[in-house]
């Protein structure tokens, strides 16, 4: 049966600097049980959204969370540069969010009912790449930043009694936005970057973790050719979700697919709402203002321009349809769910994603 589970990001609500104050502090300090806090708030609305695998909320920006545990890399005026050897620091390889989540295992346990099935999110090495002065040799620094990554994903990857992590996704959704030279066949950079890839999924596949790459766009076919890649997720209009020559490679590679069924660009989703709607002498731009401004004063509930669960079932039984249920094992939203102006907002799309993938099962189930 399909399985629905969640990107990473959620909007947060609350004391922000505080937040980030725990995230960098020692456990049993005042902001970082209000770190905690917070993560285990996050996490539990995604499972009483009908998550099925959910990533710990990811609150914090996905570039300085891994940036910011290497010695090595300073940040300036150009972007990050190095300044010495690219090392994590050893205090730094677990994840707060996901230490925070492993700390309250027992409360989450107890609410659940179940063992925890956890997903962490990584950033990958190209994305991370980008915001590098262009003075650095990309080839080398992706190399470096492969290795620390390595290091952070498999010491975050875990099986207790009461939770496991079991998938690491390792978003990478620079890749395929603009025609990089540096990727071309026969290119050291590409071969750089695919030995990059595999060292992180490794590492997380020999602690018995699935693993996934998040992609904004496939037009860059690279990673078909990664031999440790269970679970590929792009967008909602990728054109991944409708290619029949898909199928056959994700059967020769035995891949797999999670269909992204929910937009989440809210502005994108807003515009859609408004289009039939808009006046003459009145732009799109304008009432989206107003409706913007209507929202931060709790007069127009954002709940209504999310996508209804009929067209996320039927995006799903497209996408199932045409690759079959054996190759698209999951299903959710297409991006993180920053952008949405609240938690509730946020908990609806994950509600409407879960009840999309339940429809469908049991859609499945009764042509058995």
């Amino acid at each position: 049966m399909i399985e629905a589970y969640d990107v990473g990001s959620l909007p947060f609500s609350g004391d922000f600097d505080k937040f980030i104050e725990g995230s960098r502090s020692r456990p049993g300090s005042e902001s970082w049980s209000y770190f905690g806090k917070k993560i285990v708030e996050g996490f539990m609305l995604k499972v009483r959204a009908g998550i099925d695998v959910p990533n710990f909320p990811q609150f914090r920006d996905m570039m300085e969370m891994f940036l910011g545990v290497l010695d090595g890399v300073q940040k300036s005026e150009e972007g990050y540069i190095v300044v010495g050897p690219i090392r994590v620091q050893s205090d730094k390889l677990i994840l707060p969010e996901v230490e925070a989540i492993r700390r309250n295992v027992s409360v989450l346990y107890e609410k659940l009912g179940e063992p925890i099935r956890l997903k962490v999110c990584i950033t990958g090495p190209y994305t991370l790449s980008t915001v590098f002065s262009r003075e650095i040799d990309r080839s080398w620094l992706i190399e470096q930043l492969g290795n620390a990554l390595a290091k952070i994903a498999e010491e975050n990857v875990f099986r207790m009694e009461k939770i496991r992590v079991e998938m690491v996704s390792m978003d990478e959704p620079v890749l395929g936005l603009i025609d990089d030279p540096l990727l071309d066949y026969g290119s050291r950079t590409r071969d750089v970057l695919l030995k990059a890839w595999e060292k992180i999924f490794s590492n997380c596949k020999s602690r018995g973790a699935l693993t996934c790459i998040h992609l904004h766009s496939t037009s860059n076919k690279i990673f078909w050719e990664l031999k440790s890649l269970d679970v590929i997720e792009s967008h909602v209009d990728d054109p991944i979700y409708n290619s029949s020559r898909v199928k056959s490679l994700l059967e020769e590679r035995d891949m797999f697919l999670k269909a992204s069924i929910a937009r989440t660009d809210f502005d994108a989703l807003i515009r859609k709402g408004l289009r039939e709607l808009s006046g003459k002498g009145v732009t799109i731009e304008e009432r989206m203002g107003e409706i913007w401004k209507g929202i931060q004063k709790s007069k127009i509930d954002p709940v209504q321009f999310l996508e209804d669960v009929d067209l996320l079932a039927h995006r799903l039984t497209e996408v199932v349809n045409l690759f079959g249920c054996d190759r698209v094992k999951y299903a959710g939203p297409e991006c993180g769910l920053r952008s949405l102006p609240s938690d509730k907002c946020a908990f609806e799309c994950l509600r409407r994603s879960a009840e999309a993938v339940r429809t469908v099962n049991e859609s499945l189930l009764s042509k058995i």
